[in-house]
């Protein structure tokens, strides 16, 4: 879904209208919107010469008296028409995207100034009256400001898009983003969907299974057995060790399962050793039940420590009472942070193969190693460790080590 919104000041001129049809043809517009047409009344060739080719479709609301007018154009193919509803101050366009089965209202808004409270109470009631859903306002990316005066001296942030909450829910991966201007002094805005992956995530299980014996032993024993495809390619056989890997973690945590029917049988033993507590326990049966005890309460932990886990997860998932003001926050830092595009001397990258070599240029760059001076000729006066805090330091940490950090 690619729709374009452009404050043109006039469509009068050639030069404004192939503007138009080159951004359209660049960027892949399904739906156009055009505010200030300054045309009383807008014809076919006219809008064949915006739109490029003749599968279109197109509303217009006319100029009043040189002032104003809107212009809505559509791609057949894309997305269907039901309805159009036209004032001086706005065009909306019902109809379905074909590609994703969503029905939507399409709104062109250009408003004057004594016509805002009017306009706004007319777009609410048009929504009650439609099942519609609160607005968001997609943050913008590009530009600070949309529209500024040739003498650049004002600068303001009038054009934006605002989009419904279902809406959203369907399209995660929505951004918005402001265009170089050229030929009028707003810029066109881009609102684009497009799926962004970087790759496989990866896998998760809990956090109580790096504390349970056994657990580094099948780590390490799987890995010396693993034997990938002799000559691939590196990443390619890093890959398909991980995926061995998880394999083995899922076959241990099946046996690992197992341990909960161990503890109902150590407490059922537990029971039975109190019941003699009367007639007078030997000294085995003492120690068996002090092992009872440690044992029970370790798989306890165990139990807390996964139960700990599973709960912020699904709240993550579900939510509590407040679900939807939580999720609509969480839902707004992912659009804000979530990487779309990037700027690099004066291009803006969109292609993920790009903007992956580009992240890792940069932080490459910032960790090379340092080439500076070195101190070659040390003092005598200077304190040094002890051999055995240098073999200390030297060496590689234990598993004891790694524990007592994490």
């Amino acid at each position: 879904m690619n729709v374009l919104a452009f404050n043109i000041c006039g469509i009068g001129t050639v030069r404004k209208r192939r503007k138009i049809n080159n951004l359209c043809n660049k960027l892949g517009i399904n739906f156009l919107g055009i505010q200030e047409t300054f045309a009383t009344s807008v014809d076919i060739f006219t809008v064949r010469a915006i739109w490029g080719n003749n599968h279109f479709d197109f509303a217009s609301s006319s100029a009043r008296c040189h002032y104003g007018g809107i212009l809505s154009i559509r791609d057949l193919i894309v997305f269907d028409r039901k309805k159009v509803w036209c004032t001086d101050n706005l065009l909306i366009v019902e109809g379905i995207w074909r590609n994703y089965a969503l029905h939507v209202f399409m709104v062109n808004v250009y408003k004057g100034v004594h016509e805002k409270q009017e306009l706004w109470s007319f777009i609410q009631g048009f929504m009650n009256r439609n099942l519609g859903m609160g607005l968001i306002n997609i943050h913008m990316g590009g530009f600070n400001f949309t529209r500024i005066t040739r003498s650049g001296d004002k600068m303001s942030k009038l054009d934006r898009f605002l989009v419904s909450e279902h809406v959203v829910d369907n399209f995660t991966e929505c951004h918005v983003r402001a265009l170089e201007k050229s030929i009028s002094d707003h810029c066109p805005i881009l609102l684009k969907s497009e799926s962004v992956d970087f790759g496989p995530s990866s896998f998760k299980f809990f956090d109580s299974w790096l504390d349970i014996y056994g657990f580094d032993d099948m780590i390490r024993t799987n890995l010396v057995v693993f034997k990938g495809v002799e000559g691939s390619n590196p990443f390619i056989y890093f890959k398909d060790k991980l995926k061995f890997l998880k394999s083995k973690i899922k076959e241990w945590s099946l046996t690992f399962n197992g341990e909960k029917i161990a503890k109902n049988e150590a407490e059922n033993r537990l029971l039975e050793i109190d019941k003699l507590i009367d007639i007078g326990l030997t000294s085995h049966e003492l120690l068996e039940r002090q092992k009872l005890f440690d044992r029970i309460y370790e798989m306890e932990n165990i139990e807390l420590h996964d139960l700990a886990q599973k709960i912020k997860v699904k709240w993550a998932i579900d939510g509590d009472e407040n679900s939807k003001f939580y999720h609509g926050m969480l839902k707004k830092k992912r659009r804000q942070k979530t990487i779309k595009c990037i700027r690099v001397a004066h291009e803006w990258i969109t292609r993920l193969d790009r903007v992956k070599s580009e992240f890792l240029e940069f932080y490459k760059g910032k960790f090379d190693t340092f080439h500076g001076n070195q101190i070659l000729n040390r003092s005598m006066h200077f304190r040094s460790l002890k051999p055995d805090k240098v073999r200390s330091i030297d060496g590689l940490p234990t598993l004891d080590d790694v524990r007592d950090v994490v």
